[in-house]
């Protein structure tokens, strides 16, 4: 793990790092308060400090999938927007 992923991913707790580090499709279940939003975004983010990753993230409601993004793109940096798909 380079040390920006290692930044991106350290604010993360047990749990919160295990779906971060799953490979693959990852499907969350969690209640609300639980961190959903913020491990997500650092998992996107993390991913994107590939740069021939494209990421494409669902969610519920227009506002969820705008603050997605938005955190993901603070997160991992402007030149990884045009690799995310939010909505």
């Amino acid at each position: 793990m380079n040390d920006t992923i290692a930044r991106i991913l350290a604010p993360l707790n047990d749990e919160q790092m295990a779906v971060a580090n799953c490979n693959g499709h990852c499907l969350v279940i969690a209640g609300p308060g639980s961190g959903k939003t913020t491990t997500i975004s650092r998992k996107i983010a993390a991913a994107l400090q590939d740069p021939n990753e494209r990421i494409a993230a669902v969610t519920f409601t227009r506002e969820a999938a705008l603050e997605r993004r938005a955190r993901t793109i603070s997160l991992a940096g402007r030149a990884a927007a045009p690799r995310l798909l939010v909505g």
